[in-house]
C-alpha cells in the first residue's frame, strides 16, 4: 500500500492560510484543497512531483519582484476578505441555525 502524506490528503491546510493572510507568495502543489484557497487563480500551482517546475516558480518569484507583490497583494485581500475570523465565524453559526432551525 502506497504511503500517503498529509500533502496528498489534505482538504485545508493551515500553512497556506497563514502565508495568504501574512501577503507571502505561496509555492505548493496542485493538491488537496489548494485550489479553494485560490490555487491556480491568485497564485500559480505545480504539478505534483514535479521538481522542475517548483524550482521554476520559485526562480520566478525571485526574478520578478512587481509580480510577486502582486500576487502576495492578491493573496492578502482574498485572506482578509474570504477567511478572516469573523467572517468564518458567521458562516459557522448560519451553518448550526440552518440544522438546528
Amino acid at each position: 500500500m502506497p504511503i500517503q502524506t498529509a500533502q496528498t490528503i489534505s482538504g485545508a491546510n493551515t500553512a497556506i492560510v497563514e502565508a495568504l493572510s501574512c501577503g507571502t507568495p505561496v509555492v505548493t502543489t496542485d493538491v488537496g484543497g489548494i485550489r479553494d484557497y485560490g490555487g491556480g487563480n491568485l497564485f500559480p500551482v505545480v504539478a505534483n512531483n514535479d521538481d522542475d517546475a517548483m524550482i521554476a516558480l520559485v526562480e520566478q518569484f525571485l526574478n520578478r519582484p512587481m509580480w510577486r507583490d502582486e500576487i502576495s497583494r492578491a493573496g492578502r485581500e482574498f485572506a482578509v476578505n474570504k477567511l478572516a475570523w469573523p467572517l468564518i465565524a458567521q458562516q459557522h453559526l448560519e451553518t448550526y441555525e440552518a440544522l438546528t432551525g
